[in-house]
């Protein structure tokens, strides 16, 4: 039988890890591969959007909220049952 209330508490800690996690390593990756991603001779504006651009960056921070937080709730239904084993 699953306790509610301890996986509410594991998947809130869980998500807020996550997103905590997620953002640093993304700014430390971005400030090492930014010229990847944007400017003039970004590498991968073919198939991806100039990151550079603020409207586009402030875009693309907008999506990236809820969806880290929809990864992070989906991330603790599948680790919940293990997380005995773990």
């Amino acid at each position: 039988m699953i306790d509610y209330l301890s996986y509410l508490i594991f998947s809130i800690l869980f998500i807020a890890v996550h997103i905590f996690s997620y953002f640093l390593e993304g700014m430390i990756n971005y400030q090492i591969t930014k010229d990847i991603y944007g400017g003039k001779n970004a590498l991968l504006t073919a198939f991806l959007r100039d990151a550079s651009k603020k409207e586009e960056n402030s875009r693309i921070t907008r999506l990236n909220i809820p969806a880290q937080i929809i990864r992070g709730l989906l991330m603790s239904v599948v680790l919940y049952p293990i997380i005995g084993m773990l």
